[in-house]
């Protein structure tokens, strides 16, 4: 009988302690922001590859007018005689036009390639720090990044392999998002607006009807 007793009074003493950690798990709220879609969507990403396939289609342009300079060189020491001081002369400038040419061409095309990564790290942060201002207003804990990997077509699907398959699979990290707890599309619009504001700051949106996150 004082067993039974004993095991009551711990059964109690677990239970009672339980009691803050369902508290605290029940008031918890996850939200849930596909990254991949926002970078895709916001304006400034959009501005941004508009930017570098200008800038791309710049380097092609000096490329081929270097290309055509050589051509020409090449063609204008070929009208000496080989080993004549003459020929020697032009195809010494032919081979420093060459070697400048490359130079300058790959440095542009290193800034280039630094100017994306730099740019991307920056839209990167700003989704970040947009996704903590929707979370602190919203009174979401936590938000988490969807990862959805591309569906395969029929042929691609048909040439994987089972272990292939498998690991496709993996790369989906969330199997359901309640659309209430979502926050892609306001993140957008909230990115949008800050990069069409003068200062860097969100415009003025219209009031909306308070909304209870997703538990």
């Amino acid at each position: 009988m004082k067993l039974t007793t004993q095991l009551a009074a711990v059964a109690m003493l677990f239970a009672a302690l339980a009691v803050p950690s369902v508290a605290s798990a029940q008031a918890a709220t996850v939200g849930s922001v596909n990254v991949q879609k926002v970078f895709s969507d916001i304006k400034q990403t959009k501005d941004l590859e508009n930017t570098l396939k200008a800038k791309g289609a710049e380097l092609t342009t000096q490329q081929n007018s270097a290309q055509q300079d050589i051509t020409a060189k090449k063609a204008s020491r070929d009208q000496f005689k080989p080993g004549t001081d003459t020929y020697d002369r032009a195809n010494a400038e032919l081979s420093r036009s060459a070697t400048q040419y490359q130079v300058t061409l790959q440095i542009a095309q290193q800034e280039l390639v630094r100017e994306q990564k730099m740019q991307t790290k920056m839209i990167y942060d700003k989704i970040v720090a947009a996704v903590g201002e929707l979370a602190k207003e919203k009174g979401y804990t936590m938000i988490t990044a969807q990862v959805t990997p591309p569906e395969p077509s029929d042929d691609q699907f048909d040439r994987l392999t089972a272990e292939q398959l498998i690991n496709l699979l993996r790369q989906q990290n969330l199997l359901y998002v309640d659309p209430a707890a979502d926050l892609t599309a306001e993140v957008v619009t909230r990115l949008d607006a800050k990069y069409a504001s003068p200062q860097g700051t969100a415009a003025p949106a219209p009031a909306a009807a308070p909304t209870t996150p997703a538990k």
